[in-house]
Formats: structure tokens, C-alpha cells, sequence
């Protein structure tokens, strides 16, 4: 069944388990709660929801708004915490961290430079505005050129993981500022 999960075509209490990874943060804010009403609409009494997203800290600068297109808001723990709490009675959080090798990956992967974010970028659509069109073509290579270095999914090496085994990832009872993903476990619980 395909459907949106702000109007899940299920029966109330029906559910025994909902899995949500990596989609809260493509959802817009202001969507966010009536998705998770939604998902606990579905469970039944007892029932859990575990959703996962990406770690903001470890991705996007101070302030900066998610490079990736696709994402709505991206969630720090506190963020993370307080939306879930505002729907479930019962919110559990961990993090998710790998091997030494593994967080090096992913901290090369989403490094930025915080000139072209926090100046060249922002500027560039204002400069775009008041330049003739002889600059404005210089300036569209070296938009080009910016978004080279802007973060954006890079590709992993081929062969790259070839090595890599589940023992390389764990799951932590905590969040560390560095830690690849958050996963929530939430529980429906109903006062009788």
C-alpha cells in the first residue's frame, strides 16, 4: 500500500509497530505533528514507533539551512526530543555511532567551508540582482565553482565499505554530539 503518512488509510489502534527512517526530515515543520498523530493514531495501546533522522550537528553548520534539497528541517537531539514528546507518552533516544573509520567517512562527506556558506552563497542571488551580464556569466562560473565545493551527497569510492560489518555500528543508550543518526523509540500508551 502506498499512502501519505498524514492520512494513513488504516484503523485506529490496528498497528503493532511503525517504522520511520530517514523521512521525519523531508516532512515540513509544521507537518511534523500531524504526521506523528497520525502514526499513533494507527498503533494500538502499547505499541511502539521508532524513527530515525540525521544528526544536524554533525552535518550542517551553526544556522545553516540543509544542503540536501529534499530536507524540510534537519533535528539536533533537543529538536528531535521535544517534537516526539509533543505526540508519545513514552520517548526513548539513541545514537547511533560508527567505527573510528566510519565517522571519518561521514565527517569528510558533509564537510563544509564556512565562507561559501555563511558569505559566497547568500551573496550570490543578491550580486545576481545588480550586475551587468558580462559579470553575471564570470559569476555563474564561479556559482559553478561553489557549488562544486558545496556539500552535496559526494560519492563514496567504489570498494570503499567493502569491509565494513554491522559490528562497525553501534547503537548508544545516549546521544554523543557526533553520532551518525538519532533513532526515537516511542511508545503509545492510552490512560484507561
Amino acid at each position: 500500500m502506498q499512502a501519505s503518512g498524514l492520512s494513513v488509510p488504516l484503523k485506529d489502534d490496528s498497528i503493532d509497530i511503525v517504522l520511520s527512517f530517514q523521512v521525519i526530515e523531508h516532512i515540513e515543520p509544521r507537518r511534523v505533528r500531524g504526521f506523528l498523530s497520525e502514526i499513533k493514531r494507527v498503533l494500538k495501546n502499547e505499541a511502539v514507533f521508532v524513527v530515525s533522522t540525521p544528526n544536524k550537528k554533525l552535518r550542517l553548520l551553526p544556522f545553516q539551512k540543509p544542503w540536501n534539497p529534499e530536507h524540510k528541517k534537519e533535528y539536533d537531539y533537543d529538536d528531535f526530543d521535544r517534537t516526539r514528546k509533543a505526540v508519545f507518552e513514552e520517548v526513548k533516544v539513541y545514537g547511533l555511532k560508527g567505527s573510528e573509520e566510519i565517522q571519518s567517512i561521514e565527517r569528510n562527506r558533509v564537510k563544509q567551508k564556512p565562507l561559501n556558506v555563511y558569505v559566497v552563497s547568500p551573496l550570490i542571488p543578491l550580486v545576481e540582482k545588480v550586475l551587468p551580464q558580462v559579470t553575471l556569466r564570470q559569476l555563474k562560473r564561479m556559482k559553478k565553482s561553489v557549488a562544486r565545493n558545496k556539500n552535496t551527497h559526494k560519492p563514496i569510492p567504489h570498494g570503499k565499505f567493502d569491509n565494513i560489518r554491522m559490528s562497525d555500528f553501534k547503537v548508544l543508550p545516549y546521544c554523543p554530539e557526533d553520532c551518525l543518526d538519532f533513532y526515537g523509540v516511542c511508545k503509545k500508551i492510552e490512560k484507561r
